[in-house]
């Protein structure tokens, strides 16, 4: 598979309806982070409360998005967390509103600026991280956060900074020196053809 990532530019989002991660790389410019949070909704809340809190967290995904200049259309990576399916089973309304946020993340995306896809599970990232794919999240922001030289304002945000890190380093273009434990993740992510 031919890997050319120096001309893409790389979005990480780890979703989540209370906080949102996203990183964003550009062959012209750094790794940026940017957290998109919302307030708990009250049990019970109407379908349309539920429907307008997806839609403001998809609006400020594609501001920060269209709000790098330097991104061109077609030559986009979006990794995106998904589903560990190795956990159990996740019931109710919750687990419906976040795969619906997942898919509209991938789907504003795809139509601000047509983007290639790849899925990275928790467990994956954890490994990238910090070589133990049970990690919690604390361990793997100072893993992220020392490797590469950055300040990340949620463990979300540093979860997007470590995707959009994985994905380069799968495709070559590596922003940092990964230990040899944690390097082995790339190996289990199918990382589609650019």
């Amino acid at each position: 598979m031919t890997r050319h990532v120096s001309s893409f530019s790389v979005i990480g989002v780890d979703p989540s309806l209370s906080s949102t991660g996203v990183a964003v790389w550009t062959p012209q410019s750094d790794l940026v982070t940017r957290a998109l949070t919302t307030r708990a909704l009250p049990a019970g809340a109407s379908i349309a409360a539920r429907g307008d809190r997806i839609v403001g967290l998809v609006r400020r995904f594609v501001d920060i998005v269209e709000a790098c200049d330097d991104i061109t259309p077609g030559r986009v990576l979006l990794v995106i967390e998904t589903k560990d399916f190795q956990t159990p089973r996740e019931e109710g309304g919750h687990a419906h509103d976040r795969s619906g946020l997942w898919w509209q993340y991938v789907i504003a995306a795809r139509v601000i600026a047509p983007v290639v896809v790849a899925g990275v599970s928790p467990s994956q990232l954890k490994v990238y991280a910090t070589g133990d794919g049970r990690a919690s999240k604390p361990p793997g922001r100072a893993a992220v956060q020392a490797r590469y030289g950055i300040t990340c304002g949620t463990d979300d945000e540093a979860d997007a900074a470590g995707l959009a890190a994985m994905a380069l380093d799968a495709y070559g273009h590596p922003l940092a020196d990964v230990p040899l434990v944690c390097g082995r993740a790339l190996r289990s992510v199918t990382w589609p053809v650019l």
